[in-house]
């Protein structure tokens, strides 16, 4: 038979141990909420590449950036194959880095140019300028045409979205594509799924778009 002493440090370790579990389901509740909340605001990044390793190639630039409108970004070619953006990495002169894309991590290589950058007239300022890479609560990333834009809910779409995690050509990459950002606190991207089929049918509904939140911008 247990003594009064020996069934009151059970009682006690009955109770300490629900106390535990109750604060370690707490835990898990907060963090759990944590992860699903939005973000308190995007982050804006002007992003100016490092010199990445590896061998460098040739090739010249003969206009600003259409895919990051702003100041230090150009469009470039290596024969007919187009880079578009290269960045200019100060105080490096003489070469730019291409293919680089901090969304994905991906470093590219430095041009070194055959011709001086052609002095044009001025782009943008970083503010103003259009984003660069976009990439959304979701974990889409989302990066700019810089070619023919296709048509969405009646706009012209600017960007294309997919999900990095999936390889490209596989089922489940394809995010659909974006058309506009609003501005404030939390930026926002007006996505659809698809673009629209070309031409467009007679009576045919317009598909409205989804906000996206954007969490993080590269210009």
């Amino acid at each position: 038979m247990k003594t009064p002493i020996e069934n009151m440090t059970r009682i006690l370790l009955v109770v300490a141990a629900a106390a535990i579990a109750l604060s370690s389901a707490v835990v898990w509740t907060r963090v759990a909420v944590a992860q699903v909340s939005p973000p308190k605001h995007t982050s804006i990044v002007f992003f100016v590449p490092k010199i990445p390793p590896g061998p460098t190639r040739a090739g010249s630039c003969w206009t600003n950036s259409i895919a990051a409108p702003r100041p230090g970004a150009w469009r470039c070619k290596i024969g007919n194959e187009i880079f578009d953006p290269c960045f200019v990495s100060p105080p490096n002169k003489g070469e730019v880095v291409c293919g680089a894309n901090p969304a994905t991590n991906k470093p590219g290589f430095v041009m070194k140019l055959t011709k001086p950058l052609p002095e044009l007239g001025a782009t943008a300022r970083s503010g103003e300028a259009s984003p660069w890479i976009l990439e959304l609560a979701d974990g889409s990333i989302c990066e700019p045409f810089t070619g023919t834009m296709p048509m969405a809910g009646g706009m012209p779409a600017r960007w294309f979205c997919y999900n990095p995690a999936v390889p490209l050509g596989h089922r489940g990459r394809d995010r659909g594509v974006g058309t506009k950002v609003y501005y404030g606190q939390i930026w926002r991207l007006i996505r659809f799924a698809q673009a629209d089929k070309m031409p467009p049918r007679e009576g045919a509904k317009r598909v409205k778009g989804e906000h996206a939140i954007i969490t993080k911008a590269w210009n």
